[in-house]
């Protein structure tokens, strides 16, 4: 199943179909939201990495923009902390997925909502030697 995604994926990307998106930045997983009697919000870690990460992300929508069903490759470089005896990044796949795609759908050039996703695979890791933390999203149309 895996090899037959993966030529599918290195198929479809091939005819250029696909787009793959670059956030320099650390990735962080989406907070749970905050409610209280005063309205709702998100922790700051969160709302300042949405608000980067649209910097590095198209402004406008495009005509290359995907409207139906898309499949995502999202690999996360995670900067490794000082002290942990973990050998992989500690977070929710689905909450770090949660704010890549919502600072995509926000900046409306790459899809119209996140609900047309309905394949995705998703690798964290941390960064290796003199490698900067980043965020890299391939979406393909399917």
């Amino acid at each position: 199943m895996q090899d037959a995604f993966v030529r599918a994926f290195k198929k479809r990307a091939a005819s250029g179909k696909a787009m793959s998106l670059v956030i320099p930045l650390n990735p962080v997983p989406a907070s749970r939201p905050r409610v209280t009697r005063w309205g709702t919000y998100y922790l700051k870690k969160y709302t300042t990495w949405m608000k980067q990460a649209a910097l590095f992300l198209p402004e406008e929508k495009t005509s290359t923009r995907l409207s139906g069903p898309v499949a995502v490759l999202t690999e996360l470089v995670v900067k490794k902390p000082r002290t942990t005896k973990r050998s992989y990044p500690q977070g929710d796949n689905d909450n770090y997925e949660k704010a890549v795609w919502d600072s995509i759908t926000r900046c409306k050039a790459v899809w119209d909502d996140d609900d047309q996703i309905l394949l995705n695979v998703t690798v964290k890791r941390y960064t290796e030697n003199n490698e900067e933390p980043h965020v890299r999203a391939t979406v393909i149309a399917l």
